[in-house]
């Protein structure tokens, strides 16, 4: 057989001892644990939520607050990161959250356009598409979902558009 430019026939001095794989034949049964819904991760994170949380207030906070972000749709999943949270669609995260003392910093994708109650981040170090906020009490949920949704929206939008959308894409003119 031929593959591209490499002969692979025995003819070719193909050592016996290298068995060649149809890539194709494996690529299905490879894990893809980032992309499986939380509760059917096939293995478990080696990160622990638990770790994030100094402050029991914080943790009842951000465990009231996921129960309704997670409501907001079936293609709405979270991973831990070792520093972080995020919130990701089956293509891209679209939030993180870092835990801080006072509360939840969210750090957002915005399309490099407005979103009420979100600010920009600084340019100069990346981040055009992306702006953060606080929630720092229950009465900011109201705000903080209609947020989330209109940046899940905004990343999947973008994605359908082809646009580039991680921390270092710049906004189309």
């Amino acid at each position: 057989a031929v593959l591209g430019e490499l002969d692979l026939t025995e003819s070719a001095g193909k050592p016996k001892h290298i068995e060649v794989l149809e890539l194709q034949s494996i690529l299905p049964e490879l894990d893809n644990a980032a992309m499986e819904e939380p509760d059917e991760v096939s293995r478990l994170s080696e990160h622990n939520i638990d770790d994030l949380f100094s402050s029991a207030a914080v943790r009842h906070l951000f465990d009231d607050l996921h129960g309704r972000i997670m409501k907001g749709g079936k293609d709405i999943w979270r991973k831990i990161a070792r520093k972080s949270i995020t919130y990701y669609s089956p293509k891209r995260v679209f939030a993180y959250v870092d835990v801080q003392k006072q509360g939840l910093r969210f750090t957002v994708f915005t399309g490099g356009k407005k979103i009420n109650g979100v600010e920009p981040i600084d340019y100069e170090r990346g981040g055009e598409k992306w702006g953060r906020f606080m929630v720092k009490k229950r009465s900011d949920f109201s705000q903080t979902l209609r947020t989330l949704k209109a940046s899940h929206e905004r990343i999947l939008a973008a994605i359908n558009r082809g646009e580039k959308t991680g921390w270092f894409a710049e906004r189309e003119q």
